[in-house]
């Protein structure tokens, strides 16, 4: 994994294409090099910044370029070695051993019909001054992030916005519509990052610029789950899971696994070896939700005998938690309001320190497997519709703790809306319909915000059943934002984090099971969980979900209803949100009337985020 600027242009901008490479030096500290010329009528620049996985010598380092091609390329193919094995029967020589030689290889053979066969994460653009054309391409699953820039002068592309925005040509102002998205889930779907003009390259599709000029976006990768719910026989799950696992263990250098004691992070231990190097995280005195279950991992490592690597990150002061919020704000880039963020940049660089460069991690499972709890709410909604009924008068006494009453408004909010991507999006985002109403000074426009969700999904979106939509809403939302926390916090700290549950071929298959495979009843994340009985005891695999996210409750109260309510009034989240409102959320929440912390956390970070998002429209700023 790496990390790399350009620009297609009507002029040079070799100065800009520096300072773009500079800004994201973290993603690759081992190597860097500028390749500048000439295709076509127009100027290119290509950067890159190195993280060496494969072939660790210099023959790796990019820019590449072999018979007038040149690559610029982050990630990884899974299948390199099988796709350089069918070019060498062709009668392709390798000088190198890395994936960059096979795919830029591949390409000059092949076209762009070659990035049909390639099966990882990536994002890359290959200047052709043979064709006098370039090809700038992701990954199918978003795995790996890349921004660009477009205007009259040219194409910017950057793996960070903090490296685009170094391109003067480049203009970073913030998009109302986004931010209505933003407080909608807690994110933005893609292609949008919450700046008018700067866009991510969506999963699966190229960019293609011709050598008259003329740019033309391409879908190589269909619509996920052709064939949904059409799944005959028994499928080989623990076989795909494996091999998918197996093969991303591939390095020349050292690799770990995250392990939480978990569904997820005990498939990959178990399919990764007796050799496998685990590393856990525990928080504090190990009370908060994100704690790994120490039980749970003694019990796996005793039983194994597995090597491990324990990781304490105490709680933050009072005065570390505003700075906290800021890092979180300037390392998404985009609006993604993910505490996460911090819990996962802190271990990378616990990973880092231990010596590795590569960790694997469950990430995805619970998109792709019907991991979530709130899956089950949609899946059986009838039930509890009528369970709702129920609970009303007992939330109205309080007797519900905290940490269960700051998602009872949520399960509520879910059946206040008629249309389902509406209500989905209240079981993921933290404001309800109302809130918005009530609160944001911007328009709120639901029905082109569901208009858009429903083409990203896809034509057969409306023929689905509700734990389908809600699997591709989140595929495309949730997961692609978890992507994106885990690719900036990992390469913040130079570490290469690997999802091997985020496979093609997983989806596909598993999008086509019917409902009552992927949720038993009241088992979610069944497929996964099967594959475990028999080599765990069931008490360690059907015991309850537990989340990864840090203590912000402590932070949040730790802060206290004036300090919040200073630091929100007197920034530029007014400019967005009425005063009265924001008064309404702080002040319930303070005086007992209701746990509010997830939407001042929001608050908080929007505030952050349109303080670095301003810095970010210097051209001089340091971003």
């Amino acid at each position: 994994m790496c990390g790399f600027s350009f620009y297609l242009a009507a002029s040079e901008h070799i100065e800009d294409l520096r300072a773009s490479s500079d800004a994201i030096r973290h993603r690759g500290p081992d190597a860097s090099g500028i390749e500048t010329g000439r295709v076509a009528n127009r100027f290119f620049g290509l950067a890159h910044r190195r993280l060496s996985i494969l072939d660790l010598s210099e023959r790796g380092d990019q820019p590449m370029t072999f018979d007038g091609r040149t690559i610029a390329y982050n990630g990884e193919i899974y299948n390199f070695r099988m796709l350089r094995e069918a070019l060498r029967q062709q009668g392709i020589d390798f000088v190198t051993d890395t994936d960059t030689e096979v795919l830029l290889k591949g390409y000059i053979h092949e076209g762009d019909g070659f990035i049909e066969k390639l099966e990882g994460m990536f994002a890359f653009i290959i200047v052709d001054t043979v064709r006098e054309r370039s090809v700038v391409a992701r990954d199918p699953l978003g795995i790996k992030p890349l921004y660009l820039y477009s205007s009259g002068e040219g194409i910017f592309g950057c793996s960070e916005i903090k490296g685009l925005v170094k391109f003067r040509e480049v203009e970073a102002e913030v998009s109302p519509s986004d931010v209505f998205e933003f407080f909608q889930n807690g994110f933005v779907y893609e292609p949008r990052t919450g700046f008018e003009g700067i866009e991510k390259l969506m999963p699966g599709s190229l960019l293609v610029v011709e050598k008259n000029g003329r740019s033309k976006r391409i879908q190589y990768a269909g619509p996920l789950g052709d064939g949904l719910g059409s799944q005959q026989g028994e499928t080989d799950y623990e076989g795909l899971v494996g091999d998918s696992i197996r093969r991303e263990l591939v390095a020349d250098a050292p690799v770990g696994i995250f392990f939480s004691g978990g569904i997820d992070s005990t498939v990959l231990a178990l399919e990764s070896g007796k050799d496998a190097q685990l590393l856990s995280v525990s928080y504090g005195d190990g009370t908060s939700e994100s704690s790994a279950d120490d039980a749970a991992v003694d019990m796996f490592v005793e039983r194994y005998r597995r090597n491990l690597n324990r990781v304490n990150i105490s709680h933050a002061s009072s005065g570390d938690i505003l700075e906290s919020f800021r890092r979180v704000a300037s390392g998404t880039e985009e609006l993604i309001s993910d505490f996460t963020y911090i819990a996962s940049q802190e271990i990378s660089e616990a990973a880092r320190q231990s010596g590795f460069k590569v960790m694997l991690s469950g990430m995805g499972a619970d998109e792709v497997f019907a991991g979530y709890p709130r899956y089950l709410q949609v899946r059986h909604e009838w039930l509890f519709r009528l369970l709702s009924r129920v609970l009303r008068p007992l939330i109205a006494l309080r007797v519900f703790p905290d940490a269960v009453s700051k998602k009872i408004d949520r399960f509520y909010a879910y059946f206040s809306e008629k249309e389902f991507v509406n209500a989905y999006s209240r079981l993921v985002g933290y404001f309800d319909g109302a809130d918005l109403k009530e609160g944001l000074k911007i328009e709120c426009d639901t029905e082109s915000y569901v208009e858009r969700l429903r083409e990203i999904c896809g034509p057969g979106f409306d023929g689905l059943t509700r734990l389908k939509k809600a699997m591709l809403l989140d595929r495309y939302g949730f997961l692609s934002h978890n992507l994106t926390v885990a690719d900036k916090s990992s390469m913040a700290a130079s570490i290469e984090v690997r999802v091997p549950f985020v496979n093609r071929k997983l989806f596909d298959v598993v999008l086509a099971e019917r409902d009552d495979v992927l949720i038993r009843g009241w088992t979610t994340k069944s497929i996964l969980k099967k594959m475990l009985r028999g080599k765990m005891p069931d008490d360690y695999i059907d015991r309850p979900k537990r989340g990864f996210n840090p203590p912000l409750d402590q932070a949040i109260n730790k802060l206290g209803r004036e300090g919040v309510l200073e630091t929100l009034e007197n920034g530029a989240v007014p400019q967005y949100m009425h005063k009265a409102f924001i008064r309404k959320v702080v002040t319930n929440h303070f005086s007992g009337r209701g746990n509010q912390t997830y939407k001042i956390w929001q608050l908080l970070y929007f505030h952050y985020w349109l303080e670095w998002a301003e810095r970010v429209c210097r051209a001089d700023a340091t971003v």
